[in-house]
């Protein structure tokens, strides 16, 4: 139950508080957009209502100490002076301040004198002391030569009580001088405050035509905007923007100059006081042609509005340079490429050309050899010659294979740097594994190696090109015979780890140096490239069996160790029940 009254009572005090604070906001609005006009027009608005409120209590809720002022005629008077004042409040309302502020300071004034002459002896000193209300209001709400005008007609009025009650004079002589004495103190620091503020005001306006002067020759583009409108713009802006003047963007909303892409960015970003770093956006000119632009900005307030100033800087050619230098670094990157393939393959592909010259040298002599021996029928040396010529064609065939790898690894790295995709199926990867894996035991039989296969138990279905991923297999079996010595072993296996399918292949070959880990997928590095002349190719088989897994989603990692072996594992994501199949992969 005290809960409940307690959320009542707070309730009620908030429902109090915002009609009172809607109540003030409607006594003291003013219809001036001048700041400073506005703020005097307020505080007028704020002391009529005041005085309004006063003189109902006085005429509702008279005090009997204090003394009334115009004698008998008081409550004709005070609703005169209240009719005054309300006339008074209505002109400043529609914005006739001027004449608010003199119909004001005249009904203080003369109702001041009034009630020196009508009030009773014991009263007059009481209301002359009044006078000093008009005199500080007209300091406070005209200028100041104007309030020292109306100052000496409120002093010179003075001679009305003063000549009707010349048994007092020396009384209100007293008062006159103390009035006076007043007011000069107040008009002496009024003058020296104002002193003060117009060197304050000064200093501003020169720090203000300073920084209008840095902000109209400053090549970077400055905007004011407020309630998302332009409210001021640089002549950098009128040009950046497109326009002819800065009438084509004053007025106009802000956000119709940001690219649709980027406008949810600025709507987020106007939310904070300030940008700590440039933000790069795309701003659309008038003539539909869009700018890359780099943008901070913080909260201000001009005019006396809250607004929110930004310096965009346009960057577009800078981007242009930035993209050339990438375009051009990639260039020389294929040049280095270029050069490292000739460098590479320029040795392999010239051993096998000398070696099918030479080997066809030797067929034309062998050749011409038999012919004359079969004329002689030379039987032994037949023969000789005839082993002769079977162990060049067997070398001859070792070759052009060989030739034959080499270059068919070069067609297939061009093939897959332009195949932007691949068309993926669901399957399942021990499947695969297997239809692939069956050559390789009749070669690892041939080279003296034992091989093994350990399918994983569960399904591991995944999302493949069959036709090339089996490419990646051929590739790390091949290596595994390759490097694996006589008696060696290579191991086989595919197993779930961390949702994700893997195949191993595993060898006790002569392994790789730590050095040399970091870059045998890099195209055309080769470890032993001793050996690679005699044995392989041209160091592509790495760099092509990891650009078919990454165009799988997937990923290849490597483990050595010389003269222990190499591991080499593949990692695809498992095709959950649910996932459709994709029609392809991104390169």
């Amino acid at each position: 139950m005290n809960k409940l009254c307690h959320q009542i009572a707070r309730q009620l005090v908030d429902n109090l508080r915002s009609a009172a604070l809607k109540l003030l906001v409607l006594l003291l609005y003013v219809p001036y957009e001048e700041a400073e006009s506005r703020r005097n027009g307020e505080f007028l608005a704020g002391t009529l209502a005041f005085i309004l409120f006063t003189i109902a209590l006085s005429l509702i809720f008279p005090i009997p100490l204090v003394p009334r002022p115009f004698g008998d005629y008081h409550t004709l008077l005070l609703l005169l002076n209240a009719l005054l004042f309300t006339v008074a409040y209505v002109l400043n309302r529609r914005g006739q301040y001027s004449l608010a502020v003199s119909l004001t300071l005249v009904t203080f004034t003369f109702g001041t004198v009034l009630s020196v002459l009508l009030s009773t002896d014991d009263g007059r000193l009481f209301f002359l002391i009044y006078l000093l209300v008009p005199i500080l209001f007209s300091i406070a709400l005209m200028r100041l030569r104007y309030a020292f005008l109306i100052y000496s007609l409120i002093v010179a009025s003075f001679a009305i009580p003063f000549f009707a009650r010349s048994e007092e004079r020396p009384f209100l002589i007293n008062i006159f001088l103390f009035v006076m004495l007043v007011g000069l103190v107040a008009f002496t620091m009024t003058y020296h405050h104002n002193l003060i503020e117009n060197e304050r005001k000064r200093k501003l306006r020169e720090s203000e035509a300073r920084y209008r002067s840095l902000v109209e020759v400053c090549p970077d583009a400055i905007v004011v905007v407020s309630e998302g409108k332009f409210i001021f713009v640089n002549p950098a802006a009128v040009t950046l923007f497109g326009a002819q003047s800065p009438d084509d963007l004053l007025g106009r909303r802000a956000i119709e100059f940001i690219d649709p892409a980027f406008r949810k960015d600025v709507s987020q970003s106007l939310l904070r006081p300030r940008d700590d770093h440039p933000v790069e956006q795309r701003i659309v000119r008038l003539d539909g042609t869009t700018r890359a632009v780099e943008v901070i900005g913080s909260a201000i307030e001009y005019g006396g509005k809250r607004a929110r100033q930004s310096v965009i800087r346009d960057i577009t050619e800078r981007q242009k340079a930035q993209q050339q230098a990438l375009e051009l670094a990639l260039e020389r990157e294929k040049i280095k490429l270029l050069e490292q393939f000739i460098s590479d393959t320029s040795h392999d592909l010239r051993t096998p050309i000398a070696a099918l010259s030479t080997n066809s040298y030797v067929f034309e002599k062998l050749s011409q050899k038999i012919a004359e021996l079969v004329a002689q029928n030379d039987k032994e040396s037949l023969e000789r010659a005839l082993q002769q010529l079977i162990e060049r064609a067997q070398s001859l065939h070792v070759t052009s294979r060989r030739l034959a790898r080499i270059v068919e690894g070069m067609f297939d790295m061009a093939r897959l740097d332009g195949l932007p995709t691949f068309t993926l199926s669901r399957t399942e990867l021990n499947v695969v594994v297997k239809r692939v894996l069956e050559p390789y035991f009749a070669d690892a039989v041939q080279a003296g190696c034992t091989l093994t296969f350990v399918p994983c138990e569960q399904s591991l279905p995944v999302f493949l090109n069959e036709v090339e991923f089996g490419r990646v297999l051929q590739n790390l079996m091949e290596n595994a015979l390759q490097y694996t010595p006589r008696g060696g072993k290579i191991a086989v296996s595919t197993y779930a780890q961390d949702n994700k399918a893997v195949f191993e292949v595993s060898d006790s070959g002569i392994g790789i140096a730590a050095d040399e880990l970091p870059r045998i997928f890099e195209r055309f590095y080769r470890t032993d490239k001793a050996r690679s002349t005699h044995t392989g190719g041209a160091g592509l088989g790495l760099a092509i069996a990891k650009k078919i897994v990454e165009a799988h989603s997937g990923s290849i990692t490597v483990e050595s160790q010389p003269d222990v072996g190499t591991t080499f594992r593949v990692y695809l994501p498992i095709a959950t029940v649910s996932e459709a199949s994709p029609s392809s992969a991104t390169k």
